[in-house]
């Protein structure tokens, strides 16, 4: 479902409906900015139940791309046409991050604690190999759409196997039972809300996951089209890319557990964050005949990315107790997603200023460019806040 409805598919979508930098920028802030809806879902999951919340929101959110099979041949106005893009983006991310939490939240309790790393490990797995195999079919089906009518097809073809395959997975979620329930059901107070803000640890901690996601999203949305369209790699290789990306961090991500043990948090942290802003040097020399620098970038952020994740993911459960890990978790998650969000709000108007004056490559180089200095910035932040004792999550 997702390799029909996300990803490389949004990004086709944005070109068949000739979207403005501005609107592409907002388009790829969709995601991000939802994570601001972690602790109302985690308020929500417990007042209604994990098992129904979940329910409910991946019935609709894989449903709410329906209506763009429609649009290739409804008689609106190009705005109009994305309005409607923009909205069913919007409802399918938004509910998403809630049936997400909600969903966590009822594994976390149907899944014996025992075989939980096991289950998770090959789960992962199996998903991953589904969304390659399906991300570089629905690339190869968008490169034979040469043409408005050919594509005009090919989006309505995908959108349509997106709403079957959501259809299914409701139904084979709707199989799985409720365990009773192990957490307190009452709802968060205000007080757990801001404890993230009242611990001196999580607030550098926060501070450094802010400038994180502020310079990962100002060049978040043109990273796809800067492949397709400058670079004219088409949409099969932009998903082997972001394929061979995802396998590299999962296969990377034990050997990182064990160097941590022996090096520790901080020189990890450090190292990733720095080798991530000069991978974008990458970026600059590659042109569409030395498209093989972006294999070599694709192979290097995937393993930094696997131990920079591990730690970050391991910096909200390192100060807080059972009860408020829900609170800590959506804070981070919030703000992270409210950085990129911004940023990359902020970026799609910077790339529309400059793209009328020098062309969008030029904007989007620059964007590159800022985007590598804001996360040497987040590195020397993280330095604040990474200890020895800092306890590396489990991976499930």
């Amino acid at each position: 479902m997702g390799a029909c409805a996300t990803g490389g598919v949004l990004t086709a979508w944005s070109i068949y409906l000739a979207l403005g930098p501005m609107l592409c920028g907002l388009l790829g802030a969709l995601p991000f900015a939802a994570q601001l809806l972690q602790l109302p879902a985690v308020v929500l999951a417990r007042r209604a139940g994990s098992r129904r919340t979940a329910l409910v929101a991946v019935a609709v959110s894989r449903q709410a791309m329906l209506p763009l099979a429609l649009l290739p041949f409804l008689g609106l106005s190009p705005m109009l046409k994305e309005v409607v893009l923009l909205l069913c983006a919007g409802v399918s991310v938004i509910l998403g991050v809630i049936a997400n939490t909600a969903w966590t939240s009822w594994m976390g309790d149907l899944v014996p604690r025992a075989v939980r790393g096991r289950y998770f490990l090959r789960r992962n797995f199996l998903c991953a190999l589904s969304s390659v195999a399906g991300s570089i079919a629905a690339g190869f089906a968008l490169d034979g759409g040469v043409n408005a009518a050919g594509a005009a097809t090919v989006l309505t073809a995908l959108a349509l196997t997106a709403s079957v395959a959501g259809l299914v997975t409701t139904w084979l979620l709707r199989l799985q039972d409720e365990p009773p329930r192990n957490a307190d059901p009452t709802a968060p107070a205000v007080e757990e809300g801001v404890l993230p803000l009242r611990n001196a640890v999580a607030r550098r901690a926060l501070a450094s996951q802010l400038a994180w996601g502020a310079s990962s999203g100002l060049a978040l949305a043109f990273y796809p089209l800067h492949f397709v369209g400058d670079l004219r790699t088409g949409f099969a290789r932009m998903a082997a890319f972001g394929s061979g990306l995802a396998a590299v961090r999962t296969f990377a991500a034990p050997a990182w557990e064990r160097i941590l043990k022996k090096l520790g948090a901080g020189p990890v942290l450090v190292a990733c964050a720095v080798g991530l802003s000069l991978s974008t040097a990458l970026w600059f020399f590659a042109t569409d005949g030395v498209l093989w620098l972006l294999a070599v970038d694709a192979g290097l952020c995937g393993v930094l990315t696997a131990g920079y994740t591990l730690i970050a993911s391991s910096l909200p459960i390192a100060d807080s107790g059972p009860r408020e890990r829900a609170c800590f978790l959506a804070a981070f998650a919030s703000a992270g997603g409210l950085a990129t969000g911004l940023a990359a709000t902020l970026g799609a108007a910077l790339a529309h200023v400059l793209a009328t004056r020098a062309g969008l490559l030029v904007a989007t180089q620059l964007l590159f460019f800022l985007g590598a200095l804001g996360r040497i910035t987040a590195a020397l932040l993280g330095l604040r806040i990474v200890r020895s004792d800092l306890p590396i999550a489990a991976r499930d």
